[in-house]
């Protein structure tokens, strides 16, 4: 009886397979077990010169070729090939993170965002000059067709001028990583009048008119830094850039 049982728990625990009409059927389901190697750990940088120092000295340490992705103007990404398994390693970011833009300013609040946020240029010196001749008269209308508007400046009783505000103006607000060039883009000009009864002061507006080229030439921009700075191991192909 012993060995009857034996033989029927041994029979029961066996892997059945059937073949039937070409086909092979099991009612075992089997899971691969995968090793599971040390990997190393994502290193976060602020800077594409950390990114630059880094790949300089760990390059060696690396399956080749690994490769640069330039995700957009703010984040860059470094990853390995593929590894013996068809897998990538993720080895370094960098991100920075600008606080965004309103498109409303009062007139101070814009004044200093031109000369703190902005790179200096002809666009912003022309908006500092126009909310210098505003700010400082006394009275301030304007008129809008839509597509332009002209500002009307008078000074106490006898002066008065009428000034036309163009309705696009290039800036170079600071957008990406300081090693590259800030790329300069369009932005719609609006003027939108106060009102002193109600505490509310006249507002100036800045509103993106590139249509995101801007993103795509910073891009661009930092793809070209990391071309000149690692060019002998991008021409070994040890490193790629992607964008």
């Amino acid at each position: 009886m012993l060995k009857a049982a034996i033989e029927k728990i041994e029979s029961m625990a066996w892997k059945h397979i059937v073949e039937k009409d070409g086909r092979i059927y099991s009612d075992v389901h089997l899971t691969e077990v995968k090793p599971n190697p040390d990997r190393p750990e994502v290193a976060e940088f602020r800077s594409l010169d950390a990114i630059v120092q880094v790949i300089t000295a760990e390059i060696e340490r690396h399956t080749r070729p690994i490769f640069i992705n330039v995700r957009s103007a703010r984040t860059v990404e470094v990853f390995s090939t593929y590894r013996e398994d068809f897998k990538r390693d993720s080895l370094y970011t960098a991100g920075i993170t600008y606080r965004n833009h309103p498109e409303w300013y009062t007139y101070d609040e814009a004044m200093i965002a031109l000369r703190s946020q902005f790179i200096p240029n002809e666009g912003a010196e022309y908006v500092l000059e126009l909310l210098s001749s505003v700010s400082d008269k006394n009275e301030v209308s304007s008129s809008d067709n839509g597509i332009t508007q002209s500002v009307n400046v008078r000074k106490g009783v006898s002066l008065q001028s009428k000034e036309a505000v163009r309705p696009r103006v290039m800036l170079m607000p600071f957008r990406t990583f300081l090693e590259v060039d800030q790329p300069e883009s369009e932005f719609l000009l609006r003027l939108r009048p106060g009102n002193p009864d109600k505490g509310i002061e006249p507002q100036i507006g800045f509103f993106e008119a590139d249509g995101g080229m801007w993103e795509l030439a910073a891009k661009n921009s930092i793809a070209k830094y990391f071309e000149g700075r690692l060019a002998e191991l991008i021409a070994s192909k040890d490193v790629i850039v992607t964008r």
